[in-house]
Parts: structure tokens; C-alpha cells; sequence
């Protein structure tokens, strides 16, 4: 009895030790990770128990000439049995006490690999509280954004106003760096570490709001249909977060409010302003904002992923003429309209199956009145891939075609 009782006492007192060190340590997880030790605990002074009645020589049915199945046998194992069997009996509480702890010890051992040390649940419960603190700020932010939209390289007010937010938040914008709009800030953590760059694209599309909503487009014509006031807004809020966590920044982040995105002269713009051979990012993050994906989820994928766009212009040439008589006329316009489905056959014919690929015309120009065919008809489009052999591949049919 004396045994059972002190084996329990210290299963007792190794479950209470890992559910402490456990909320302690690991935060969120404590729970998780205090059962799975307490459950291995209990299981040593199962064990234990076990031991105890299996090696006791004078129990009844546990005998070792039992446990042998006869007494041919039993009498071969009796000897060195009477032996080792008193020796681990008296043993017990300190084999049940060894398994615990080192139960115990392994399930702590593996809750730091998987959560980390004891700050981590505290830095993610303070971001998200800080997140839940400002993110009003940030919706009205995104709102004025989205009444005062501008088009691709004219973000001035765009420009202007993240800049005087992001000193409001006390980081520092980039002044060694020039861009033609947009802007750039560096927040430096309190700890020496690598360089993280997070990107958000700025610049508005060419397109008429006709949504009816209280905060809708207020310039004619102009409006951020791509979700860029809401890219801008975010990050915003993140610079925010992290400017409240500066001292537990390992190493650097870089903001990059990077212009016209939509025509592809941003990127060009950054590049070639040496931003980043200057501040050299070890790893760069661009988000983009889907509406297929519920709200509050992020959508990963291996591999790419935002797909390059490239723009082409062909310009068919005919000659005009009345169009009474189009027989006396080359007409572009049946040819360009040919183009255009032969253009759709790029993709379904020319691309695998299991490949992708975008081929799109938005825009046709031709002609003046009703009654006249025209010289000359243009095509402009655009082409989506996300593989620069199936990008070679697009632009060389295209040409075959035109």
C-alpha cells in the first residue's frame, strides 16, 4: 500500500508541475499539451502498477511459473526471478517517478519545438489586440482612399497622404530613394536581424464606379474596381501594428507603396531607383485581395501565383471606301474581327491542358461613321501566364497569327 500510495502522489504531483509549466510556457496551447502529459504520466503509474503485481512472487496468479506455463519452466526462470523481482518491487515508486518526469520532460521538450518560447502566444494575442484596436481607423482610412482614387503614375494625393500617415505613426520614410509616386519607409526592430520588404500596389483603374456605395469614387471616371485602397489601407495597419512592436522586431521591415501597378511601369520605376540593391530585402511579401476566398482567410499556393501580365497592339491596315461598295474596299474591320477568334485559339490549341494561360482583347478601334470602311482597325489586349516558357510560347503565336 505504502508503494501504490506514493506512486500516485508523484503521477499527482509531475500532472499538476506539467499542467503549470505547460500555461506557463505555451499560452493558447497549454491545455492541449498538459492532457498529453498527464496522460503519459498516468500511464506510467500504470506501468508501475503493472510491474509491481506481475513481479511480485508471492501473488497468486502472477507468479513467474504462471506466467512461464509450467513448472518445468517456471523452476528454470525461479531462481534469477526471485531475484530481480524483490529488486524492481522495492524500485517502483522511483521507476514510476522516472517515467513521469521523463514523460513530463519530453512533452515539454516537444511543445517548444512546435510553439516556441514563452513570448510567442504573448506577441500573437498583442497583435491581434492591436489589430481589433486600430482596424476602425484603418476601415476609414481605405474609405477615403476609395472616394479619391488616382490613375497610374498621378498618385500625388495617394503619395502625400500614406506619407503623412506612416510619420504619424513615427517611421521613417526613405528619402535616398526616388520614386515618380508612391513612397517607401523603414522601420528598424529593437534586435539585429534580416530585412523583410511588405509591398502594397496604390494606383486606381480607369473605370466608372456605379456601385451606389456611401464611400463610392467621387472622380469621374476613376475608381479602385482592384481592391488597391484596400491593399494600401492594410498595410497601413500592419506598419502600425509593427510600430508598436518595434522592440521585439528581429532585424528590419520595408515598406514598399509601389505606383502604378496596373500599366507595369511601377515595378520598373522601383527597380530602377535602386531601392532594392540599396536595402538588399532577404525576402519580399505582396498580398493581393480576392473575393473568391470567405473573409479573414489567406490563400497560399506552391509555385506562382499572380500571374505576369503582358500588353500587345496589332494595328490591321486595309483601305477604305464607301460602304456601299465594299467590294472596291479592303476591309480591316472583317479582318481584325477574324483576328480576334483566331487569338482564342491560342490558349485551347497552343497551351497544355494543364498549363494556364490568359489571351484577352479589350479594346477595338475602328472606323468613324456607319457608312464608311475605315483604313486601318487596332486591337489592344493583354496576356496572363505564370510561366515564362508559356509566356515566350503566347507571344510567338501571337505573332504567327497576326
Amino acid at each position: 500500500v505504502p508503494i501504490v500510495v506514493t506512486s500516485v502522489l508523484i503521477c499527482i504531483l509531475t500532472a499538476v508541475l506539467s499542467l503549470w509549466l505547460s500555461k506557463k510556457w505555451y499560452g493558447e496551447h497549454w491545455f492541449e499539451l498538459a492532457m498529453g502529459a498527464y496522460g503519459q504520466c498516468t500511464g506510467s503509474l500504470a506501468t508501475g502498477l503493472l510491474l509491481l503485481r506481475v513481479l511480485d512472487p508471492n501473488g497468486d496468479s502472477h507468479t513467474a511459473e504462471s506466467i512461464s506455463g509450467s513448472s518445468t519452466v517456471g523452476s528454470f526462470f525461479q531462481q534469477p526471478y526471485n531475484v530481480i523481482g524483490p529488486m524492481l518491487m522495492m524500485s517502483a515508486p522511483m521507476m514510476v517517478t522516472l517515467g513521469s518526469v521523463g514523460f513530463l520532460l519530453a512533452f515539454l521538450i516537444v511543445g517548444f519545438v512546435l510553439f516556441g518560447r514563452s513570448g510567442k502566444p504573448k506577441t500573437m494575442q498583442q497583435i491581434a489586440s492591436l489589430i481589433q484596436q486600430y482596424t476602425p481607423d484603418a476601415v476609414e482610412l481605405r474609405r477615403n482612399l476609395h472616394r479619391h482614387p488616382e490613375l497610374s503614375m498621378k498618385e500625388v494625393n495617394t503619395t502625400r497622404l500614406i506619407q503623412e500617415t506612416l510619420q504619424s505613426y513615427g517611421i521613417p520614410l526613405i528619402q535616398d530613394v526616388t520614386l515618380p509616386s508612391g513612397t517607401a519607409a523603414l522601420l528598424q526592430g529593437g534586435q539585429p536581424g534580416k530585412t523583410l520588404m511588405l509591398r502594397a500596389d496604390i494606383d486606381a483603374l480607369p473605370v466608372q464606379e456605379k456601385s451606389g456605395l456611401p464611400f463610392a469614387s467621387e472622380c469621374p471616371g476613376v475608381c479602385h474596381s482592384c481592391g488597391h485602397d484596400i491593399h494600401t489601407s492594410a498595410l497601413l495597419l500592419c506598419a502600425r501594428v509593427l510600430s508598436q512592436m518595434r522592440e521585439q522586431l528581429k532585424g528590419q521591415v520595408l515598406f514598399l507603396f509601389q505606383p502604378a501597378e496596373e500599366t507595369g511601369s511601377g515595378a520598373a520605376a522601383v527597380l530602377e531607383s535602386g531601392l532594392l540593391e540599396h536595402y538588399k530585402p532577404d525576402l519580399a511579401i505582396g498580398a493581393h485581395c480576392w473575393p473568391d476566398l470567405p473573409g479573414g482567410t489567406v490563400g497560399l499556393r506552391k509555385g506562382g501565383f499572380m500571374a505576369s501580365s503582358d500588353t500587345f497592339l496589332i494595328r490591321v491596315t486595309g483601305r477604305g471606301g464607301h460602304g456601299a461598295h465594299p467590294h472596291k474596299s479592303i476591309d480591316p474591320i472583317v479582318t481584325a474581327c477574324y483576328l480576334v477568334g483566331q487569338l482564342q485559339s491560342v490558349v485551347s490549341r497552343s497551351v497544355a491542358p494543364l498549363d494556364s494561360a490568359v489571351v484577352t482583347i479589350g479594346k477595338f478601334t475602328a472606323g468613324t461613321a456607319a457608312n464608311v470602311i475605315p483604313d486601318e482597325a487596332v486591337l489592344e489586349g493583354t496576356v496572363r501566364t505564370v510561366d515564362p516558357e508559356i509566356q515566350a510560347l503566347v507571344e510567338q503565336r501571337i505573332r504567327d497569327i497576326s
